[in-house]
């Protein structure tokens, strides 16, 4: 439980309104302490510091490691069948994928079938590429 938001706004609050200050201060504190936990919780930390600049490297980085991963998968039993495509292509309808983004997921998924696919590092630079964002990585 963090409690530096309580001990600052108490403190700060105190100095410019004694005691009805140091009250308010630990009341604005507490929402400060819980909006902070709740950014960690979700986002990792820092993670909320990288959401805007690295948004569109980070989503690129979803879409080729989510596609080939599943490619992955779908040929790790030796053969990719119908259904198998069926429920990526579905998937891709889901995100309402097209143009360029639904062929770039489709040539991730043909990548994802190489028997020399290297599934950890793929998923690796995109746990990376994530920041540690909880809300991404579920």
């Amino acid at each position: 439980m963090s409690i530096w938001g309580k001990i600052l706004g108490a403190l700060f609050g105190f100095m410019f309104l004694k005691i009805p200050g140091a009250i308010l201060g630990l009341l604005v504190g507490h929402f400060f302490d819980k909006a902070y936990r709740q950014d960690f919780n979700q986002l990792g930390g820092f993670g909320r510091f990288f959401t805007d600049q690295d948004n569109l490297k980070q989503q690129a980085i979803f879409f080729h490691s989510l596609f080939s991963a599943l490619g992955h998968l779908a040929k790790s039993d030796g053969k990719v069948t119908d259904r198998e495509i069926q429920i990526a292509t579905a998937l891709m309808d889901e995100m309402r994928l097209t143009g360029d983004a639904r062929r770039e997921a489709q040539d991730a998924f043909r990548e994802g079938k190489a028997r020399d696919f290297p599934l950890v590092d793929t998923l690796k630079s995109f746990y990376d590429a994530s920041h540690g964002r909880r809300d991404i990585l579920q």
